[in-house]
């Protein structure tokens, strides 16, 4: 009697179970992967849905799993889409077989991404000889640097200044604290 009293509870009588699977059912066709969502963000938020939708008697085949996640993902992960639709067969192709392709895919991308960033900065070498080396500076005011690029001169036709500097009545600088 109290099973039957607590699945009542959790999941009421058989129409209040169907719409429950119907909003279901809409939730999962219309869940994509958001653009800058990391993939194994995406995939746990679809298995929860697939797991609400499993609890309320749904049965989804393998193949429409893999199909889903196929269709689903962002725009960045169309290629690597398109060699698994082209070269495996979505009927005997495995959901885990899938899921692991795309995360070695995604591997190469922040691998990528490490590596063009570094690559950005490494052009660049701090040059501290052009400053005053006897000047005080108080508060949050920071020394000035000056960036250079290795084999590059830049041309910027003026004199950075520095920042939170500014001139005081009597003619001298002095540092403003911004709060």
């Amino acid at each position: 009697m109290a099973w039957n009293l607590l699945h009542g509870e959790y999941h009421g009588g058989d129409q209040v179970r169907s719409v429950k699977l119907q909003n279901l059912r809409r939730e999962f066709e219309y869940m994509r992967m958001r653009e800058n969502e990391p993939l194994t963000a995406y995939l746990t938020r679809l298995n929860e849905l697939i797991n609400q939708m499993k609890t309320f008697g749904e049965v989804l085949s393998n193949e429409r799993l893999v199909q889903k996640v196929l269709i689903s993902l962002s725009k960045m992960y169309d290629p690597i889409c398109l060699v698994i639709e082209n070269t495996k067969s979505l009927e005997t192709i495995e959901l885990h077989e899938v899921i692991a392709i795309l995360k070695s895919q995604e591997q190469r991308f922040e691998m990528h991404n490490v590596d063009s960033a570094e690559k950005a900065f490494a052009s660049f070498s701090v040059n501290e000889k052009h400053q005053n080396k006897n000047s005080t500076h108080s508060g949050s005011a920071k020394s000035q640097k000056h960036w250079q690029s290795k084999n590059k001169s830049w041309d910027s036709g003026s004199k950075p200044q520095q920042v939170g500097a500014a001139q005081s009545s009597n003619g001298q600088n002095s540092c403003i604290k911004k709060d």
